[in-house]
C-alpha cells in the first residue's frame, strides 16, 4: 500500500512524502503480532511553480512517472 503524508506546509510551499507500507501478520494459539515496514518512495513539492516529484536519491521524477506511481494498483491512502 502507498500513502501520501504531508510533512511541511507554509504559505509558499507544501512538501509531501509518498511512503510504501508493507505489513505482515503472524498468529499462534497464544498471541498475534503485526509487523510493518514503512519506506519513503518519493517526495512531492507543490509551490508557485507547480508540482515536482523527486525519488529518494533527490533525482527528479517526471510528471508521467509520478502519476503512474500514485495510480499504482497498490492504492494510495492520504493521511
Amino acid at each position: 500500500m502507498l500513502r501520501v503524508r504531508e510533512i511541511h506546509s507554509d504559505t509558499v510551499r507544501t512538501v509531501s512524502v509518498v511512503e510504501s507500507a508493507k505489513t505482515w501478520r503472524g498468529r499462534t494459539p497464544v498471541r498475534c503480532q503485526v509487523m510493518c515496514i514503512i519506506e519513503p518512495v518519493a517526495i512531492i513539492v507543490r509551490d508557485l511553480d507547480g508540482q515536482r516529484g523527486f525519488d529518494v536519491n533527490a533525482e527528479p521524477i517526471d510528471a508521467d512517472r509520478l502519476a503512474r506511481l500514485l495510480a499504482s494498483p497498490c492504492g494510495v491512502a492520504k493521511r
